[in-house]
């Protein structure tokens, strides 16, 4: 399974069969500035990494996110 996807799902309360790569902040009624911080957080925990202030305004989609963590060669799938 897609561990962003899984994390996203978890930190929004969303269905995993819901979200796409494009799936973006406007579209699940959860994810809000706090949910953002909630989700950057648990992003950071699992792939035990510090986002940057860029990285994290950067992320307004499922796939800003899987970028982000590519950019730092880390697996993601």
């Amino acid at each position: 399974m897609d561990k962003v996807k899984q994390i996203v799902s978890e930190a929004l309360n969303t269905k995993v069969e819901l979200l796409t790569d494009d799936t973006s902040l406007y579209d699940i009624d959860n994810w809000d500035s706090l949910n953002h911080m909630v989700l950057i957080t648990q992003i950071e925990e699992k792939f035990e990494i510090e986002l940057t202030n860029d990285e994290i305004i950067d992320m307004t989609t499922v796939k800003d996110i899987k970028k982000a963590l590519a950019k730092r060669n880390i697996n993601h799938l």
